[in-house]
C-alpha cells in the first residue's frame, strides 16, 4: 500500500499533491474526495474556487480530502488561508518527479516552499520506487 493510498485513509484532513493530472485525477475518482486541477472529462468543474469553498463547508465529509496538481495548490491554498497550515496534512507525492522536472515548472518548486510551512508534525514526502528486472 502506497502513501497516497494510506493518506487516503488517514482519519485527518489532507491536501495530497501530485506532479500529474492523470496520477490526479485517478485518485481522485474515490469517495468523498476533491480533485483540483484543470478541468478533464470526469471533472469539468475543477479548477473552480467555488468547488474549494462548497467541499470544505460539506458537513457530511469528516475529514477532507483535497488531490490537487502541483500547478493548482496556490488554489487550495488561497481559499482554505492560514487555515491550511493548521487543519491539514500535506502529501507531496512522487517527490521524484518534482525534482527531475522543477528546472521548467516553476509550480513544483513553489509546492516545495509551501510544503515548508506546514508543522513538521503535518507534512510528508513519498517517492516511487522503481525495481529493474533483467
Amino acid at each position: 500500500m502506497g502513501a497516497t493510498t494510506l493518506e487516503l485513509h488517514a482519519l485527518r484532513n489532507s491536501i495530497i499533491v501530485e506532479p500529474l493530472k492523470v496520477t490526479a485525477t485517478t485518485k481522485a475518482k474515490k469517495p468523498n474526495t476533491l480533485y483540483v486541477g484543470s478541468p478533464t472529462d470526469d471533472f469539468p468543474e475543477a479548477g473552480e474556487k467555488s468547488n474549494v469553498e462548497e467541499y470544505i463547508n460539506d458537513a457530511t465529509i469528516k475529514y477532507k480530502k483535497i488531490i490537487v496538481v502541483a500547478d493548482s495548490l496556490y488554489k487550495v491554498i488561497n481559499v482554505l488561508g492560514k487555515v491550511a497550515y493548521k487543519d491539514f496534512f500535506i502529501l507531496i507525492d512522487d517527490v521524484d518527479s518534482f525534482q527531475r522536472d522543477s528546472t521548467f515548472r516553476g509550480s513544483l518548486e513553489l509546492c516545495m516552499d509551501t510544503y515548508k510551512m506546514f508543522p513538521r508534525d503535518r507534512r510528508a514526502i513519498s517517492q516511487k520506487r522503481y525495481y529493474l528486472i533483467y
